[in-house]
C-alpha cells in the first residue's frame, strides 16, 4: 500500500506545499519517469571556436573545436535528480542496441537510476528499421546563464520510434509516474504512448505529474498546446513554465510581479482542464559579468584539457527564480534570492526533481524545488550533481528550512 503522502491529495492538502507525514527516507515505491535519454555535445569554450561555434541562427561559425559530451534529456535529469536526492527512481525508456545505448544506460544506474524494461529487455526492442532499434538522439548546445543555440539531431531515434508501453511497466512497484510534453513532439507512437502511460498511472492509482517543457524545435506552441490538452485531466500537477503556459493555452499573461491575477488565470485554468495543482516558473536576471576560473579547481584552471567543465571562461549572471503554485481555489508564491548562474541547462528539471523529492520525503515542495534549480544553474552538465546534503543546504540558506 503506498504512503498517503504520494496519493494526489497529497498535492493539494495545504497551498505552501508542506507535506510532513513523510521521512527523510522517501516512499517504499518508486517514481516512474517517462522519456527519452540523450547524448549533449557542447562546444567547449575555450578550445579552437569555442561558444562562438555556433551563431544565433543556430550556423557554424568555426570548422573544428573540442566538445563536451554529457548525458541528458528531460525525464532521465529528473530520474537522476530524484536518486541523488535519495528517493527511489525509475526511467522507462528505450536505448538503441549499441556502444552508446549502453553507456546511456550504464551512467543512469551508476547514479542510482532503476531502467524499466530492464537494461536486458529495453534495448532490444524492435522497430520498423531492424534490430537495432534506431540510434542515439543528440542535441548541439552552445550555452551561457544569458540563453542557448541548440540543434537537436534526434529524428528517428530509439526512443521516438520504439517507445515503451504500459506492458512494460511493473505498476504496483511505482507510486508516481512524471512525463513531460516533449515526448509527443517526437513521434505520432511517443504521443500514443505518454496518453496511453498516463491513463494507466491513473487507472493504477499513481499520482502523476507533467513538466510541459516546450520545445519551439519540434513545434509550435500551438501545436504542443492543442495536442496536450486532451492528456490534462490525466494530470494531477502540471508545470510550466509561465510564458509558454500562456502561450499554448492562449491565456491572460501571467505576471509573477501579480500574484493575485495569475492566481486567478490559473484557477480558471485549471477548472477548464481539470488539472488539481498547477506550478509556474520564471527566472529574473540582471546584467552578465565574465569571471574567470568560476566553480573550477586550481588544476582546471591551469589546464583546460584536464577534465569536464565548460572552460574558464564563463559568464556569471545573477539570477533570481519564481514559482507559484495555484490550484482551483488556493494560491502561494516564493522566490529566491539573487544569486550567480553560470549553466541554465537541466535546471527545470531540477527544479522538477526537487519538487518531488519534497513530495516523497516531507520537505516544504517550492523551497526544494527552488533550491534545487538555483544549484543546476551552477552545475556543469545536464545530470543534477548535487546530493541531499547540498540541497538541504542551500534550502536552509535561501529559506532558512530546517537542514
Amino acid at each position: 500500500m503506498r504512503h498517503p503522502a504520494i496519493e494526489p491529495k497529497s498535492l493539494l492538502e495545504n497551498p505552501s506545499g508542506d507535506v510532513t507525514q513523510r521521512s527523510d527516507q522517501g516512499t517504499e515505491t518508486s517514481i516512474l519517469c517517462f522519456g527519452e535519454v540523450l547524448l549533449r555535445l557542447t562546444p567547449r569554450q575555450h578550445s579552437p571556436g569555442g561558444a562562438g561555434w555556433f551563431d544565433k541562427r543556430s550556423k557554424v561559425t568555426a570548422p573544428a573545436g573540442v566538445f563536451e559530451a554529457w548525458w541528458g534529456g528531460s525525464e532521465a535529469n529528473v530520474a537522476v535528480g530524484l536518486a541523488q536526492l535519495g528517493s527511489r527512481a525509475t526511467l522507462l525508456t528505450t536505448t538503441p542496441d549499441q556502444e552508446l545505448g549502453a553507456a546511456a544506460r550504464a551512467a543512469l544506474i551508476e547514479r542510482g537510476v532503476t531502467l524499466s524494461p530492464s537494461p536486458s529487455q529495453g534495448h532490444r526492442l524492435k522497430n520498423r528499421q531492424g534490430p537495432t532499434g534506431g540510434r542515439m538522439g543528440i542535441y548541439f548546445a552552445a550555452t551561457q546563464p544569458t540563453g542557448k543555440t541548440m540543434i537537436y539531431d534526434r529524428t528517428d531515434s530509439a526512443f521516438a520510434l520504439s517507445p515503451p508501453s504500459v506492458e512494460h511497466v511493473d505498476w504496483n512497484n511505482h507510486g508516481h509516474f512524471h512525463t513531460s510534453g516533449i515526448n509527443p513532439a517526437l513521434s505520432q507512437a511517443c504521443a500514443d504512448a505518454t496518453k496511453e502511460l498516463l491513463a494507466t498511472a491513473k487507472r493504477h492509482g499513481l499520482a502523476t505529474s507533467f513538466d510541459l517543457n516546450l520545445r519551439q524545435l519540434l513545434w509550435s506552441d500551438q501545436e504542443a498546446g492543442h495536442a496536450i490538452a486532451p492528456l490534462l485531466p490525466k494530470v494531477d500537477l502540471l508545470l510550466a513554465h509561465a510564458g509558454q503556459l500562456s502561450s499554448a493555452f492562449k491565456l491572460d499573461r501571467i505576471d509573477l510581479d501579480d500574484p493575485d491575477h495569475a492566481a486567478l488565470v490559473l484557477s480558471e485554468f485549471c477548472k477548464r482542464h481539470s488539472v488539481k495543482t498547477v506550478i509556474v516558473t520564471g527566472r529574473d536576471t540582471q546584467e552578465p559579468s565574465e569571471t574567470i576560473g568560476a566553480n573550477l579547481s586550481a588544476t582546471e584552471a591551469a589546464d583546460p584539457d584536464s577534465g569536464p567543465g565548460p572552460g574558464p571562461h564563463k559568464l556569471a549572471v545573477p539570477t533570481r527564480l519564481r514559482a507559484l503554485r495555484a490550484t482551483a481555489d488556493s494560491m502561494h508564491s516564493e522566490q529566491t534570492p539573487w544569486f550567480t548562474a553560470t549553466d541554465r541547462i537541466g535546471s527545470g528539471d531540477a527544479f522538477s526533481a526537487g519538487l518531488l523529492a519534497a513530495q516523497d520525503q516531507g520537505k516544504t515542495q517550492l523551497h526544494w524545488a527552488l533550491s534545487a534549480a538555483s544549484l543546476a544553474n551552477q552545475c556543469a552538465g545536464d545530470f543534477p550533481s548535487f546530493d541531499r546534503e547540498a540541497l538541504a543546504s542551500r534550502s536552509h540558506e535561501f529559506f532558512g528550512s530546517p537542514r
